[in-house]
């Protein structure tokens, strides 16, 4: 294992943690009701399980170029190819989350519910959902 992964692996951490805590702050202040107010343990402790949550998902994610990016053919830091592959994985999936937490920005402003699995739901009958989109919002 080479000091250069784990370097670029502690810094795609704490830069990816860093991201995902301020997304997580600007979702608290942005849809914050003014005339509530939470209690500091309720509150540390809820962005507490935020950023476990977040560190875990982070952790889960850099786990294949911890396992992998070392190997001579897909070396991250030794071979082109690795490095493509590697950063075109990196990208997608920093792509699909940050798409989630739009979602769940868009989905909370909507419908002031996290999003989660029940969404799925709209998926079943394709046809019909976009015929509701269609005919109720001006898209």
């Amino acid at each position: 294992m080479s000091p250069r992964l784990i370097r670029f692996l502690m810094l795609n951490f704490l830069v990816s943690l860093a991201c995902l805590t301020l997304l997580r702050l600007g979702f608290y202040f942005y849809f914050q009701a003014p005339d509530t107010t939470v209690l500091l343990p309720i509150l540390t402790n809820a962005f507490f399980v935020g950023f476990k949550f977040d560190s875990r998902l982070i952790l889960i994610v850099l786990l294949p170029v911890l396992l992998l990016g070392w190997i001579k053919p897909v070396n991250l830091f030794d071979t082109p190819r690795g490095k493509r592959i590697w950063v075109a994985y990196l990208t997608i999936v920093a792509a699909v989350i940050g798409l989630l937490y739009v979602f769940d920005f868009a989905y909370f402003a909507y419908l002031e519910s996290r999003l989660d699995a029940t969404i799925l739901r709209f998926l079943y009958n394709l046809r019909e959902s976009y015929r509701m989109v269609v005919e109720s919002y001006p898209v």
